[in-house]
């Protein structure tokens, strides 16, 4: 999302940019189309003497199915001859991985903590560091949570 100031783009039904050799903004145009990239914004953004001039801001998505509900706001500056609407839309992303470690699960008030503590410094803690990954150093580091 931005603020592109290319006032001079067209947008086709398609909600890609016309290429136009002649147009000032030919590689912004050439570089959205070659991206695949969608115009998410269909309505004119900025206003001037309160009509619309120019769709400035834009929203571009490689895949339209990831943003919807883009609408056209109240003006950022009402008091203004010339200005910029505000631009409202949804972001659908996808689902986090699920947590591999809930806190939610132990006991935090039965817990012997001087002994964990001790536990913890009875680990040979460079043996365990030179299995290498990252993601192995943390699941020894869990099993080893775990166990105490």
């Amino acid at each position: 999302m931005g603020d592109f100031n290319i006032s001079h783009a067209e947008w086709n039904d398609f909600a890609a940019p016309v290429l136009d050799v002649q147009s000032a903004c030919y590689h912004v145009d050439r570089s959205i189309s070659e991206s695949s990239l969608v115009q998410m914004v269909k309505e004119e953004t900025f206003f001037c003497n309160y009509q619309p001039t120019s769709l400035l801001d834009i929203v571009i998505a490689k895949d339209p199915n990831r943003v919807s509900d883009a609408k056209r706001g109240p003006p950022l500056d009402g008091n203004a001859s010339r200005y910029y609407c505000s631009l409202s839309f949804q972001l659908h992303s996808k689902a986090a991985r699920p947590q591999s470690f809930d806190s939610r699960a132990l006991h935090w008030r039965s817990g012997d903590f001087a002994a964990m503590n001790q536990y913890f410094k009875d680990q040979n803690w460079w043996r365990i560091s030179e299995k290498g990954s990252v993601k192995d150093l943390y699941s020894d580091f869990l099993h080893i949570f775990r166990q105490a």
